[in-house]
């Protein structure tokens, strides 16, 4: 008998989840892909079923991922996780890097390396995951883009005027 492995997918974006669930779905009638678009709900399947890895965006509405894994794995600390962001601003980017997930990676996503960590993680006996207190990422799929460069903007008496808001990116997907 082959051992199912019940992976969690938790994102908003209803394309990004079935993008994600249908490539894991593809490695093998041994993964069985739950699909949830809220930390929250993610929270309410997790305490009802053994999951393992779950895959998460860092935004979400309510409870961010970042939240999600951190509940999850005070509940369970040998769960392992995927965090998947496309926050280009370095505070989001450390604090993914910093965090106690098994993995990360930047959108877009290279879905042959999502699929081969997904994989590696499944497989992995547990307790053989990153050390809790500084995680290596298993796949950084794009270096984090380098600090935009903004110009100080002053008045015409020389007050410092805050610099302007950033462009909405459309999504990767």
């Amino acid at each position: 008998m082959k051992k199912v492995f019940r992976v969690l997918i938790v994102d908003d974006q209803h394309e990004v989840r079935r993008m994600l669930a249908t490539g894991v779905k593809t490695l093998g009638d041994q993964y069985d892909v739950l699909e949830v678009p809220s930390a929250e709900e993610a929270m309410l399947v997790s305490a009802g079923l053994p999951l393992d890895p779950v895959v998460t965006d860092v935004r979400l509405p309510g409870i961010s991922g970042l939240d999600l894994v951190n509940r999850l794995q005070k509940r369970r600390p040998d769960l392992r996780t995927v965090l998947i962001t496309g926050a280009e601003d370095s505070r989001t980017r450390r604090q993914v890097s910093e965090s106690s997930a098994s993995a990360y990676f930047y959108k877009p996503i290279l879905i042959d390396d999502f699929l081969a960590t997904v994989q590696r993680l499944c497989n992995e006996p547990p307790g053989e995951g990153p050390a809790p207190a500084g995680p290596t990422p298993a796949v950084q799929v794009a270096p984090p883009p380098p600090e935009p460069v903004v110009e100080e903007r002053r008045t015409a008496s020389g007050k410092r005027l805050p610099p302007p808001e950033p462009k909405p990116k459309p999504p990767a997907w």
